[in-house]
């Protein structure tokens, strides 16, 4: 927990857009679920044609079925499913575009923070003195000069 305290001072300068990244996120997955909700109104005009029309809504059902039949008319059932399927169409890319676009803020936010890492890890080594780079710069190649043999001999057993 508290690394990703940290972590979150890095992330403290982009907390706007990642507050954008999840408003997008939460309409994205407001308008899928309307999406599954439009398709079982396209399977219940198709099985069931004589539908009765809801002029005073009262539940939650009911009302955003009254409002579906506001949006898509009391025409035929041909013009009725004609304007379900673009309604549909249309949620489902307006979906997609906040999908993807809250996807590329996370990605830009996620760099950065990286970046900014790196930067600032960077100058703290720049900071150090040269004898402390000595002595890690020994101890690496150490650890690497006894470990090259031993693979040399692994791989080269055939021989």
């Amino acid at each position: 927990m508290i690394m990703f305290k940290r972590l979150l001072k890095y992330a403290k300068s982009y907390k706007f857009i990642l507050f954008l990244s999840i408003c997008f996120s939460i309409v994205s997955v407001f308008l899928n679920s309307i999406s599954i909700w439009l398709i079982g109104t396209i399977l219940s005009n198709i099985m069931n044609p004589n539908i009765e029309y809801i002029k005073d809504p009262k539940s939650i059902n009911e009302y955003l079925n009254y409002i579906i039949q506001k949006i898509i008319g009391i025409g035929s059932q041909i013009d009725q499913l004609k304007m379900l399927c673009l309604l549909l169409i249309l949620i489902f890319i307006i979906k997609n575009i906040l999908f993807y676009a809250s996807n590329t803020i996370i990605s830009y936010v996620q760099n950065r923070v990286v970046s900014n890492l790196r930067t600032e890890l960077f100058q703290y080594i720049n900071t150090l003195s040269l004898s402390f780079l000595k002595i890690s710069l020994y101890s690496s190649f150490s650890g690497i000069s006894h470990s090259v043999p031993l693979s040399s001999v692994k791989f080269n057993s055939d021989t």
